[in-house]
C-alpha cells in the first residue's frame, strides 16, 4: 500500500516536472520566432512605410502581427488584428514577458500568447537587456 502510494506520488510529480519543461520549451520557441518576425518586419520597415495589412507570416503555428509606433499607436497589423487597439500596454511592452490574451481573430475567439519584441532600435539592445 505505502509502496503504491509512492509510485502515485512519484508518477505526479514526474508529470508535473514534465508539464513544465514542455512548457518552458514551447515559450522558447514562441520567443525565437516572435524574434524572427520582428526582425523580418524591421527590414521590411527600412524599405519605406509598412503594409496595412502586414503579409501574412508562414509558421509552425499561427502567427499575427501587431507594430506599435514610436507613439504608441497600432503603425500596422496583420488582417486578422486590423481595427484591434493595442494589444498590450505600456509597462506590458517594456517587460519580456508573454501574456496571454483571449482575441477574436478570422472569426474564432482563443486564447493568444502575445510578447512584446523590440522590432527595430537598429542595434540598439532591448529594454529589458
Amino acid at each position: 500500500m505505502v509502496a503504491a502510494g509512492a509510485v502515485a506520488v512519484a508518477l505526479l510529480l514526474g508529470s508535473v516536472a514534465l508539464t513544465s519543461l514542455l512548457r518552458a520549451g514551447l515559450l522558447h520557441r514562441l520567443t525565437t520566432d516572435a524574434q524572427v518576425r520582428a526582425a523580418e518586419v524591421a527590414a521590411l520597415s527600412l524599405r519605406g512605410p509598412l503594409p496595412r495589412p502586414l503579409p501574412a507570416v508562414v509558421g509552425e503555428w499561427p502567427t499575427v502581427l501587431q507594430v506599435i509606433g514610436a507613439d504608441g499607436s497600432v503603425a500596422s497589423a496583420s488582417a486578422g488584428l486590423a481595427g484591434l487597439p493595442v494589444l498590450l500596454t505600456s509597462e506590458e511592452r517594456a517587460r519580456p514577458h508573454s501574456t496571454q490574451r483571449q482575441l477574436t481573430i478570422e472569426g474564432r475567439t482563443e486564447r493568444w500568447w502575445v510578447r512584446p519584441v523590440p522590432g527595430c532600435g537598429c542595434g540598439a539592445p532591448p529594454p529589458w537587456s
